[in-house]
């Protein structure tokens, strides 16, 4: 299942600087494109807006991705009082429950994502498809 994440991770690490920006100027594109092309034809416009959105939820997901992966520093605090909470058997066990959860809930979260990329791609021929 950890698969497709780690894939993604290592495609979109390089470009993991500055995303929001990259992503707005991929949404922006997306919606001026479809903005221009509805004046040609509106079958053409949903197709780039829905490809658009489809390719801009891969993105997020790439980056998304990039970001659970990438390695975390280390926390040493110089307090120890804080120092033995840390180094506690149940706050271990309870850092290790958490992380596991988090870590089950960004893969079912990612392959929703996917999922629905997916479909957002289908959207405009089912919607030519079943006639609305």
């Amino acid at each position: 299942m950890e698969f497709l994440p780690r894939l993604f991770a290592n495609k979109f690490s390089p470009y993991n600087s500055h995303v929001f920006l990259k992503l707005f100027a991929l949404v922006f594109a997306v919606v001026l494109l479809s903005g221009v092309l509805t004046s040609v034809s509106q079958f053409l416009s949903e197709v780039v807006f829905f490809t658009g959105f489809a390719i801009v939820l891969i993105a997020m997901v790439g980056f998304a991705s990039a970001k659970h992966y990438e390695e975390k520093p280390k926390y040493m605090p110089t307090n120890p009082i804080l120092l033995r909470v840390l180094a506690s058997p149940i706050f271990n066990s309870l850092t290790n429950s958490i992380s596991a959860l988090s870590k089950a809930f960004f893969i079912i979260v990612f392959h929703l994502f996917l999922l629905f990329s997916m479909f957002a791609i289908l959207f405009p021929f089912l919607g030519r498809w079943y006639g609305s």
